[in-house]
């Protein structure tokens, strides 16, 4: 028998076993070519019935009724149900979930959606530790789309994500995808083996970007866009220093073109101030008549702090290094209805600049600036207000 036409007058809602006894447990299709179900609406196999020939065509199917973990098994073995090529499992209690595949014309895809009445997640599962495929065929060539331009809640991937390109987009990521992204990567270099891993911190720890180069040496550059500025810890809420290089850095810093500082200006009126070394490179203005102690940090080599007098002073306004074996040098006018010139030669072991408000100065205008020579030298220059006879402001204690 190569063709079955069930008709609607005889097996609606009918069971083919009361009908043919002999389908019980038997297999239909050895010589079956094609079932046409026709005007057919509900019917039912008995157990154990296994419909298939070489290529057997079910026509006008309808819907398949079933609480089995096997409701619709298709396989080359005897029995579908042992390692199916395709399986449908409406075991599932008070199941309302599932599947629809919705086919469309040429060159407008295949949809899979979700069936459901709230919001149905779909997952895809190899076995064990397979691998699961999406567009790995040889032939297949074309892009793998996730999301579309209103799904705000974008992918997220649980455990490492590795992408295997030679693109010159080989990741990119933007508003408007792969035109103008916020971030790309090129790994289209012939022989491309470097590039930048990025190490993630615990709080308050170092973040590290480096070059991932496995051995050698390897450069990394940081360029902006025509004329575009280079910032480097310039956003308005951040106040940590900018480091360059380390402390076995031999080489230094090389810069070309135009070097400009920015320095930052502090205003001091307390007693006390502690300059930093981060601080290197500050205006410092001292608005504290009673008078302020300023102790300079251990100095190294090109650290320079300015001290601006903005109040005048009627208290004792001291600018001491360190400890009593870092010394000052340097010439500091003294400003008063005449000029006179204070020097501090090295062989004198001077180690604070003293003004008492009056003949040693620190009167409104005074402008002092301590550049680090060595590690135990300061070099003094400026101008120091005062009144009366002017006397020299320079200290040995």
């Amino acid at each position: 028998m190569k063709y079955l036409k069930l008709n609607a007058r005889f097996y609606v809602g009918e069971t083919l076993e009361g009908i043919i006894p002999f389908f019980r447990g038997q297999t239909l299709g050895s010589n079956l070519a094609s079932i046409d179900f026709s005007g057919v609406t509900t019917f039912a196999l008995p157990a154990g019935t296994t419909l298939g020939g070489v290529s057997l065509a079910l026509s006008a199917l309808g819907p398949i009724s079933s609480t089995s973990a096997n409701a619709f098994a298709v396989g080359p073995n005897a029995t579908a149900t042992t390692n199916p090529s395709f399986n449908i499992d409406a075991s599932t209690g008070s199941a309302i979930t599932g599947l629809n595949i919705k086919s469309a014309a040429s060159g407008n895809g295949v949809a899979l959606l979700a069936l459901g009445s709230a919001n149905e997640l779909i997952t895809l599962d190899a076995a064990g530790t397979g691998i699961l495929g999406i567009n790995t065929l040889g032939t297949t060539s074309g892009l793998v789309t996730i999301g579309n331009s209103t799904s705000v809640a974008g992918a997220a991937i649980n455990g490492p994500l590795t992408i295997t390109s030679a693109s010159a987009s080989s990741l990119a990521v933007g508003r408007l995808g792969a035109t103008t992204p916020a971030f790309a990567v090129a790994s289209n270099t012939g022989s491309q083996a470097a590039g930048l891993k990025v190490t993630g911190a615990a709080a308050n720890g170092t973040v590290a970007v480096v070059s991932n180069q496995a051995s050698g040496n390897n450069n990394l550059t940081i360029d902006a866009k025509g004329t575009g500025t280079v910032g480097i810890n310039t956003v308005g809420t951040t106040t940590g220093l900018v480091t360059i290089g380390n402390t076995t850095s031999l080489l230094g810093l090389a810069v070309n073109g135009p070097l400009t500082f920015s320095n930052a200006v502090v205003t001091c009126t307390a007693s006390t101030l502690a300059p930093s070394a981060a601080q290197s490179g500050t205006v410092f203005m001292l608005n504290r008549a009673a008078g302020i102690t300023v102790t300079l940090p251990v100095p190294v080599v090109g650290m320079i702090y300015r001290f601006i007098v903005c109040t005048a002073n009627t208290g004792t306004l001291s600018i001491i290094t360190d400890t009593g074996t870092t010394y000052l040098q340097g010439a500091i006018v003294g400003a008063t209805t005449t000029a006179s010139v204070f020097n501090s030669a090295l062989a004198t072991h001077n180690i604070n600049v003293s003004m008492n408000g009056s003949t040693t100065g620190g009167l409104i205008g005074t402008d002092l600036t301590f550049v680090a020579l060595t590690t135990g030298l300061w070099n003094v220059s400026g101008t120091d207000f005062c009144s009366g006879t002017a006397a020299t402001p320079f200290a040995t204690s």
